[in-house]
């Protein structure tokens, strides 16, 4: 009695398929992380087409200013926020990548685990290779997440401001960014070869 519990729909060809597949192969972790930035990506594009309408529709409509509070400077401030965070966004999600990927090869050096060869995407996935794919998964996602947030940000100011274009430029930029990042199998790839030289 210590076989284990096994679905009985499956054919034992499926069954050895499906344990397979369980295990993970540089391919399946490769496709999850597709599809977490695709999800990303489409959520942003998603709330700007949402707020863009809203700032489109509401601004005929929008009430001018009451004499006492004339307008100069300040009305700059929600697009000059909007702008930096964009840039700052930017830059953070390049450190960020950089250091976290450095942090997961000298983990993997660290392990003093050879690769195994060839390196295509049948490699096999030992634990020490398993982390490294994790770590770079992590890592592009966090990159994701940042320029994900100042592109809703700046979504969300264009709403409150008015300044469409301006925002809606920031957001393009934060977009083009997360289409840069976005998982491949060789860049997967080029950073087992690179821990392997």
């Amino acid at each position: 009695m210590s076989d284990p519990v096994q679905n009985p729909y499956l054919s034992p060809t499926a069954a050895s398929a499906a344990a397979t597949e369980s295990t993970g192969t540089l391919l399946t972790t490769l496709r999850t992380n597709q599809i977490i930035a695709i999800a990303l990506i489409q959520g942003v594009l998603l709330i700007t087409a949402i707020l863009a309408f809203m700032t489109l529709r509401s601004a005929p409509n929008a009430n001018p200013a009451p004499v006492a509070m004339p307008a100069g400077a300040g009305d700059l401030v929600l697009p000059l926020m909007g702008a930096v965070l964009g840039a700052g966004s930017l830059v953070a999600s390049m450190l960020v990548s950089k250091i976290m990927r450095q942090a997961s090869i000298n983990r993997f050096i660290a392990s003093k685990e050879n690769v195994p060869r060839p390196i295509d995407e049948n490699i096999t996935m030992t634990p020490a290779i398993r982390k490294l794919v994790g770590a770079a998964s992590a890592t592009r996602i966090v990159a994701l997440a940042i320029l994900e947030g100042a592109a809703v940000f700046n979504a969300i100011l264009m709403l409150l401001d008015g300044y469409l274009a301006l925002h809606l430029a920031v957001i393009t930029v934060c977009i083009f960014a997360m289409g840069v990042r976005f998982p491949t199998l060789r860049k997967r790839l080029d950073l087992i070869e690179e821990v392997a030289s």
